[in-house]
C-alpha cells in the first residue's frame, strides 16, 4: 500500500537534450502540489484478422509523460541573482538575460524555439520514482489577494517507465517566504487598478519532434507555439478614464504590469503591448466589476516584441 501525500518534485535543466543532469534532493528540490505524472500512448492498430475472425492486439508505443504540479513563486535569493524557479522558467521558452550587476530578466519570445532549455524531472510517489527526461512546458501564474503566488506548470517529456524507489524525506528546501499578492501594484494603459486575482497564461503549445531513428518514434518536444493571455478582475472604473467597449472594438493596445512586493527584491510581470479582448460586467461585495482579458500582441513596426518579461530585482 502506498500513501498518497508522499510526494518530491525535482527538476534540473539539462546540458543535452534528455540527457539526465541527476537532480539531487539538496538542490534541485521544489514544494509541490496536485502532482500528476500520465502516460501518452499511441495505438497502432494491426492490419489483418485472425483466421477465426478476430482481431489481433494492437500495438502500443509510449510516447510521452505529461507531468503536472504546482509550487511556489519566490523572490531571488539575493540581487540580480537567478530565482529558485529558473529551471522552471527557462524550459517554459523564457529567455533568461542579466545577473552579476543588473536584475535577472526573462523574457518570453519564439526567438530560440528551436533550441529550447530543456529539463529532467523526478517524481517521488511514495514507493515510485518517474525520471522524466527532456521535458518542456507550459506555466500558469495564479495571484489572489493575501494568498501564495501560484505556478501551475504542465511538462511534456520522453516516455520512460516508472521504478521502484523509496522517496527522500529529507529534501532542502528555500527558506525564504514565498511571494504574497499583498502590496502589490497592477497597471494597465497608465490606469492603477485595484482587484483580487490575476491569472498569466504563457500559452505555449508543446509539439513532437518526430523520427524514425528515435526508439519510441519520438526525437524531442519543443514548443511551436505561444499564445499568451492575462485575466484579472479590478473594480470597474468610468468610461472617461477606461472606455471598455471602444478598447475592445477599436484594438487598441496598452502596457500592462504587475509589481509583487518582495522586500528589497520585488518580481516585475510586463506586456508591454497587450490588446483587451473582452471585460464582462460583474460584482463583488456590491461593487461592480470587470472580468478582463488582455492578450499581448506585437505593433506592426515592433521588430523587438516580447509577450511577457519576468524581472527579478
Amino acid at each position: 500500500m502506498q500513501r498518497a501525500d508522499v510526494t518530491l518534485v525535482l527538476l534540473e535543466i539539462e546540458t543535452i537534450y534528455g540527457t539526465d543532469p541527476i537532480p539531487t534532493k539538496s538542490a534541485n528540490a521544489f514544494i509541490a502540489t496536485n502532482v500528476k505524472p500520465e502516460p501518452v500512448f499511441k495505438t497502432i492498430p494491426r492490419l489483418g484478422m485472425h483466421q477465426s475472425g478476430g482481431k489481433f492486439a494492437d500495438l502500443v508505443i509510449g510516447e510521452a509523460v505529461k507531468i503536472n504540479f504546482d509550487t511556489e513563486l519566490y523572490a531571488a535569493p539575493s540581487a540580480n541573482a537567478a530565482p529558485y524557479v529558473d529551471p522552471i522558467l527557462q524550459a517554459c521558452g523564457f529567455k533568461k538575460t542579466g545577473g552579476t550587476s543588473t536584475p535577472v530578466v526573462y523574457t518570453h519570445s519564439m526567438d530560440n524555439w528551436n533550441a529550447p532549455k530543456s529539463v529532467t524531472i523526478y517524481v517521488y510517489e511514495d514507493q515510485t520514482l518517474y525520471k522524466i527526461t527532456g521535458c518542456v512546458g507550459n506555466l500558469k501564474i495564479t495571484a489572489v489577494a493575501g494568498e501564495l503566488v501560484k505556478l501551475s506548470c504542465e511538462f511534456t517529456g520522453l516516455y520512460a517507465s516508472p521504478v521502484s524507489d523509496t522517496t527522500p524525506l529529507d529534501a532542502t528546501f528555500p527558506t525564504s517566504d514565498p511571494i504574497k499578492l499583498l502590496s502589490a501594484t497592477l497597471l494597465y494603459d497608465s490606469i492603477t487598478f485595484t482587484g483580487t486575482t490575476v491569472n498569466i497564461d504563457a500559452g505555449n503549445t508543446i509539439t513532437s519532434r518526430k523520427s524514425w531513428a528515435a526508439a519510441n518514434g519520438i526525437d524531442s518536444y519543443y514548443i511551436s507555439a505561444i499564445e499568451p493571455s492575462i485575466n484579472f478582475d479590478p473594480e470597474t472604473v468610468a468610461p472617461d478614464s477606461l472606455d471598455y467597449w471602444m478598447q475592445i472594438s477599436s484594438s487598441n493596445s496598452g502596457a500592462f504590469s504587475l509589481t509583487l512586493e518582495a522586500g528589497l527584491r520585488d518580481i516585475v510581470i510586463t506586456s508591454e503591448n497587450a490588446v483587451m479582448t473582452s471585460a464582462t460586467d460583474g460584482s463583488r461585495d456590491n461593487i461592480k466589476t470587470k472580468d478582463i482579458t488582455i492578450v499581448p500582441k506585437a505593433a506592426l513596426n515592433d521588430s523587438t516584441f516580447a509577450p511577457l518579461v519576468i524581472t527579478f530585482n
